[in-house]
């Protein structure tokens, strides 16, 4: 669950509101990212059917619907981690124990870093292959660097999601206490 939704609206002053701002316009621009992609797909994948029963002599543009997959999953990916929906111990939160519910969220956050952190190094040492290599697809020579960049980018918004998330645990805890 993204900080936005866990911490007093009302406290939107200072560091604290304008992180929860560039949150909020992160989120905005993975929607728009994961609609587009989800647009692309479905237009491209139609032009595919389209050419190949009418045999129109036109390209093949299923490449496309490949290449929007990418920023689908990993953008979609960080979407989740913001929205809280990501896979995690929903049966601990069921419980109902506030500590055993805190300890889930820690460590579905946690784990949510170190699986986008080995992701953002992977995915930019793939990304900066295929821009060195200038490697292209095979039917409209789309460059592979395209698609490849949503690796890094969509695991670096959920590892921010997942730090965001972490913080607004600590952040509770502290007003808890007083």
């Amino acid at each position: 669950m993204g900080m936005t939704q866990v911490i007093n609206t009302n406290r939107r002053t200072g560091l604290a509101g304008w992180i929860l701002q560039v949150e909020d316009r992160l989120f905005w621009m993975e929607k728009w990212t994961c609609t587009l992609a989800l647009a692309t797909m479905v237009v491209t994948v139609f032009l595919t059917i389209l050419v190949r029963n009418l045999n129109l002599p036109w390209p093949n543009f299923g490449e496309w619907a490949l290449v929007s997959v990418i920023p689908l999953t990993f953008v979609g990916a960080a979407m989740c981690t913001y929205l809280g929906s990501h896979i995690s111990v929903d049966a601990l939160r069921l419980i109902g124990l506030r500590g055993v519910s805190t300890l889930s969220r820690v460590v579905t956050a946690v784990a949510n870093m170190v699986f986008s952190g080995i992701f953002v190094y992977s995915g930019w040492f793939v990304f900066s292959e295929a821009v060195e290599s200038g490697e292209q697809m095979l039917e409209l020579g789309t460059p592979l660097a395209i698609p490849l960049a949503f690796i890094p980018v969509g695991m670096a918004l959920m590892l921010f999601h997942s730090l965001i998330d972490l913080l607004a645990v600590f952040v509770n805890s502290l007003e808890r206490e007083k």
